[in-house]
This record gives structure tokens, sequence and C-alpha cells, in this order.
């Protein structure tokens, strides 16, 4: 029924939105990707730590692939240290506005539109949005870039200009999801990552991945962030670990 629904809505505001959106394709904005991709590209990470580190394990296949594109990368203030050496501090725009869960995080529109509008200025080539949202959805067409892509997206993915419909798949990890994105561009295709630490599982190994991206601890203190609770797949219910088995401080 919630999908009925979804679809429902979805076609209403393709509907309603038609015309704004043809105009915008003529006049070269969220088009499809190009073949060759160059230019000031910007990825839209709004999720939480976890899946935000996956996230940042494309910057360096993009980069390969395409020497000509200069990156850039929407996130959270807690996301930006997996960005820090690439692509570059000075790349990245820390977005508290993004929305990664709306059950957990409080949902501003006028906010998320003004975050759509700062972005803007900075006259990005194109988008790819590796959140997959209705709002990181919203915000990617809204920075009005000549291409954009991204997955999902709710009832409103049919604003990218490309969209990507096989990225989640029942039973990979998550870490597969964002090479499943960029494979429109790159064409590569990646099976995903290697998560087994020390023969435990993904719940264990990812902490452990996290932890180890942050690194020394004193470092992530001296950045003015504030302590964080890290739980891997701790907003999934399904998740059985006890706590203390994979829950980390810094």
């Amino acid at each position: 029924m919630r999908e009925l629904l979804k679809s429902g809505v979805s076609l209403g505001l393709r509907a309603v939105t038609a015309p704004s959106r043809l105009v915008g394709r003529m006049m070269g904005r969220n088009g499809a990707p190009p073949r060759e991709p160059g230019g000031r590209v910007l990825l839209v990470c709004g999720h939480w730590i976890g899946d935000t580190l996956w996230a940042s394990q494309v910057v360096a296949d993009l980069n390969s692939s395409f020497p000509a594109m200069e990156l850039h990368v929407a996130c959270k203030a807690h996301g930006a240290v997996f960005f820090r050496d690439r692509p570059g501090s000075e790349f990245v725009h820390l977005c508290p506005e993004l929305i990664s869960d709306r059950t957990r995080e409080t949902v501003d529109m006028a906010a998320l539109d003004a975050c759509a509008a700062r972005l803007k200025a900075l006259g990005f080539e194109g988008v790819i949005d590796l959140t997959g949202n209705r709002y990181s959805a919203r915000l990617t067409s809204r920075i009005g870039a000549r291409w954009t892509l991204g997955f999902d997206g709710d009832e409103l993915g049919f604003l990218y200009g490309k969209r990507v419909r096989n990225a989640e798949r029942p039973g990979a990890h998550h870490s597969e999801r964002p090479f499943r994105v960029i494979e429109a561009l790159t064409g590569k295709t990646v099976t995903g990552l290697d998560l087994r630490v020390d023969g435990k599982d993904d719940a264990v190994s990812e902490t452990l991945v996290l932890h180890r991206a942050f690194g020394d601890l004193k470092r992530f203190r001296r950045a003015g962030l504030p302590p964080v609770d890290m739980a891997s797949g701790g907003g999934h219910l399904p998740r059985r670990q006890r706590p203390r088995h994979w829950r980390v401080q810094l």
C-alpha cells in the first residue's frame, strides 16, 4: 500500500513539474551525464558516518577515470573527515541541512532549499547524489547543474537526469551501493569491499574499519568535533549484536 501511494504521488508530481523540468532541460540543466564528464562535480553524501564512509570510497575511482573532473563533496560535519585528504578539505562543503533519516532528523525544507542555493552559486557542471532519498533528490535538482545522477530518490527520483534503479540489491552490503551509482559513469563493475576483519562479522568489521579510518582519536578531538558513539548499523533493529560488541566512542 505504501509503495502504491508513493507511486501515485510520484506520478502526480511528475505531471505538475513536467513544464518546469522541460524548460530546465532546454536550458541545459539536470540532464543525463555526458560520456566524459569533467569540470566541477559535486558528490552529495548526506548519510551519517557508516554510509558516508562507503560513499567516500568512490572518490579514487572517479579521479582515476576522469582526471579532468574537480570533485567537491556536500556532507554532514562528522563525514568530512573521510574527505580531508581526497578530494581535500577545501573541496568539502558542510551541509547540516542534509537528511539521512527523517524519522530521526528534523526536516526543514526551507533550510534545504537555502543549502541548494548556496551550492548552486558554486557553478557545478554535474551532481552525483549518493544519498538517494526525496530530500537529496530535491536538493540535487535545485542546484541547477548541467547533469545529475542519483538512485532511488523515493517519489522524487524522476528529478535526476539519470536514475540508477539497481543500486539497492537484497542481501548486498551498503558498501556496494555507491559503486553501482557511479558505474553509470565509469562503466566499471565493483562487487563490493571485503569487510571481514580477523574473522569477525560485518557489524563488528565495519566499526573497526571506521575506527581505523578516523585514526588517531586525539586528531579527531582536535578537529573540534563533539564525542560520538559509533554503533555500526545502530539504526537498524534487526541487528542482534549486543552494543558492547560493536560500539566505539570517539
